[in-house]
């Protein structure tokens, strides 16, 4: 297995390696190494330096393989294993660091008014994730619809229970080897880690990363007759002044994230937080214990909100073979390659109609 991760490994840093710096962190890359006190500062780099998100992502049709998750081109293989951390994303947490190099990001709703993210990895090689909290069921069984590992710092007890019934789990609380607590944030906001780390702490847990390749979504290079309301700035009501979401459309990077006000970028590359396509879903929620936690279905479909290019246009939304898909009038919808975005709101309060304005 060591052979087939060190190929894998070696095929991502290639890849990476055509990327411009917005796409590649600048930190600490090796696994289990310690942090220094450079690494926990954004890069001073001018902005015209950072990579551009949308011209990267045009297709490229010499390329003999496409990432299933990002629609991305490449001539690498594609079969490997993509893996899901949990991300954390209350205030002592943000700005969070390689959200920019997954693939997918869901966030949903955890205790309280705070959302929490799952960010799953399969076509870049971040060398900094962070920071590493614990599980919720939901996250877990999305990532287990992806084929995807699992990587969390511990878990709430229904998400150990699922988590510790296969045998794709890493936990960061088990493997300390490769990850790291970084002396700029308090315990437990402190914890990261590397795709190289992850990939070496799940070859000692007997975890597989040469597979099972995850489903395929589906894309398009460019939206065609799409048609929906102009949509540059869209806010997100949690019910909270310093967790509310919003997007704000620009034509360098596509949909833009606020959080409590704050623009949110990169910890380390200071570049802005961003999504080619975002998925707003309406769902059930339902508090499942004494501590707040939730129980949220992403089965069952329901109305949804897809942003796109400065447009939204109403959806529905299906879980059709594990992928979070939106539907118009019956008929599946294209993303765009580069991230996807999906946020599940809470179907009480008024759903999409009233916790969403744009």
């Amino acid at each position: 297995m060591r052979k087939t991760r060190s190929f894998i490994l070696l095929l991502l840093l290639l890849a990476g390696a055509c990327s411009s710096a917005d796409n590649s962190a600048s930190g600490n890359g090796n696994a289990g190494a310690s942090v220094n006190s450079e690494a926990d500062q954004p890069d001073d780099k001018d902005e015209t330096e950072e990579n551009d998100p949308v011209s990267s992502n045009d297709s490229n049709e010499d390329k003999e393989n496409m990432y299933p998750l990002s629609g991305k081109k490449t001539d690498n293989s594609v079969d490997h294993r993509a893996f899901g951390l949990m991300i954390e994303d209350s205030a002592l947490s943000r700005p969070q660091q390689g959200l920019n190099d997954a693939d997918i990001v869901y966030e949903a709703l955890t205790e309280g008014r705070i959302t929490r993210l799952l960010a799953v990895y399969h076509s870049q090689e971040a060398e900094r994730i962070g920071n590493v909290r614990s599980a919720r069921s939901y996250f877990v069984k999305a990532a287990e619809q992806l084929n995807a590992g699992f990587v969390s710092a511990g878990g709430s007890p229904d998400a150990r229970t699922r988590l510790e019934s296969g045998n794709d789990f890493v936990d960061a609380l088990q493997y300390t080897d490769y990850f790291d607590r970084i002396d700029s944030r308090p315990a437990p906001h402190d914890v990261y880690t590397s795709v190289g780390g992850v990939f070496s702490a799940a070859e000692e847990a007997g975890v597989a990363t040469d597979g099972p390749k995850p489903p395929e979504l589906p894309f398009t290079d460019e939206l065609s007759n799409a048609q929906g309301e102009q949509a540059e700035h869209v806010h997100i009501d949690l019910n909270s002044a310093d967790n509310n979401v919003e997007w704000e459309f620009d034509e360098r990077y596509g949909y833009m994230r606020t959080v409590g006000g704050e623009a949110m970028k990169d910890k380390q590359s200071g570049s802005p937080q961003s999504a080619r396509n975002v998925l707003l879903v309406e769902t059930g929620h339902d508090v499942v214990d004494d501590q707040g936690r939730r129980d949220i279905d992403i089965e069952s479909g329901g109305k949804g909100l897809l942003l796109q290019e400065g447009l939204v246009r109403e959806v529905s939304w299906r879980n059709e073979d594990g992928l979070i898909l939106p539907y118009k009038d019956e008929t599946e919808l294209s993303l765009l390659p580069g991230q996807t975005w999906v946020h599940f709101i809470e179907k009480a309060g008024g759903g999409l109609n009233d916790r969403v304005d744009f």
